[in-house]
C-alpha cells in the first residue's frame, strides 16, 4: 500500500486531466475541465490552481476559444507571478519533475499561449445565425473538436454568409420548412442592405470535404454597340 499525500493526490488528478486533454475529443475535453475544476474547487491548500487554471486554458484552446482560453492563462500568469504557486514536483513514487511546475517553464508556456490568444487565426467561417446553436462560439474553425460542417452561401455582390450545419437547419425551418438548398439560388442575399442574390451554396460535411454545392450562373449583361 502507497500512502500518499494530498499532493500527489492533487498531481495525479493533473495527469489524468492532461491525459483526457491529450485525447481531443468533446467528451474528453469536457471531463478534463472537470477534472482541472476539483483541483480548484476541492485542494486549495495544496496552492495549484496556477496550474489548473493553466490546465482550463488549455482545453479551451483546444476548443479555438480563444478569448475563454485568455482569460484563464492570464489568471494562471497573475498566480506566478505573485509566486501563489507549489513549488517544484515530482510525479508521485518517482523522482520525474513534472515540468510545469517549474515556474520558469511555466512561465515560458503561458507566454507563448496567452501571445496566441490574443492574435488567434482566422476562422474558417462565422456563423450569422441570430440564435446560434454553435459550441461555445459564433466562429467556425475545421479544427474544432465538435466540427460537423459548415454552409456557405455566395451572392452576386461576393457577399458571404455562413451558418454552422445545425443553425442552418434551424433558420430553414423558421424561414421556410419545405425547401431544400438548392431552391435559394437567387434568393436576395441574407446581408442587410446588399441588392445580390444569392448564386453559390456551397455545403461542408463534417469531414471538412465539401459535401455538395449549387450554382447559378450570373448573367452577364451584353454591351450594346454603340
Amino acid at each position: 500500500k502507497v500512502n500518499l499525500a494530498n499532493i500527489d493526490y492533487v498531481v495525479i488528478i493533473y495527469g489524468y486531466a492532461n491525459a483526457l486533454l491529450g485525447i481531443g475529443q468533446p467528451e474528453e475535453l469536457a471531463k478534463a475541465e472537470l477534472q482541472f475544476n476539483k483541483i480548484i474547487t476541492e485542494y486549495t491548500k495544496e496552492r495549484f490552481n496556477c496550474l489548473a487554471f493553466y490546465g482550463i486554458g488549455k482545453v479551451y484552446f483546444r476548443q479555438n476559444r480563444f478569448t475563454d482560453a485568455l482569460s484563464q492563462f492570464v489568471k494562471s500568469q497573475t498566480m506566478v507571478n505573485h509566486k501563489i504557486v507549489p513549488g517544484v514536483l515530482t510525479w508521485p513514487t518517482t523522482s520525474v519533475v513534472l515540468e510545469e511546475t517549474r515556474i520558469e517553464k511555466l512561465r515560458v508556456l503561458l507566454d507563448k499561449f496567452i501571445e496566441q490568444c490574443r492574435f488567434p487565426p482566422e476562422p474558417d467561417a462565422v456563423c450569422r445565425y441570430p440564435l446560434c446553436q454553435g459550441h461555445f462560439k459564433i466562429h467556425i474553425y475545421f479544427s474544432d473538436p465538435d466540427f460537423k460542417g459548415f454552409v456557405r452561401l455566395i451572392c452576386c455582390q461576393f457577399c458571404k454568409v455562413e451558418y454552422h450545419t445545425g443553425c442552418w437547419k434551424k433558420l430553414k425551418a423558421t424561414m421556410c420548412p419545405d425547401r431544400n438548398d438548392r431552391d435559394f439560388l437567387e434568393e436576395p442575399c441574407f446581408t442587410p442592405d446588399c441588392a445580390g442574390k444569392i448564386c453559390h451554396i456551397i455545403i461542408f460535411s463534417s469531414t471538412g470535404l465539401v459535401k455538395c454545392e449549387f450554382k447559378h450562373k450570373v448573367q452577364k449583361v451584353k454591351k450594346q454597340p454603340r
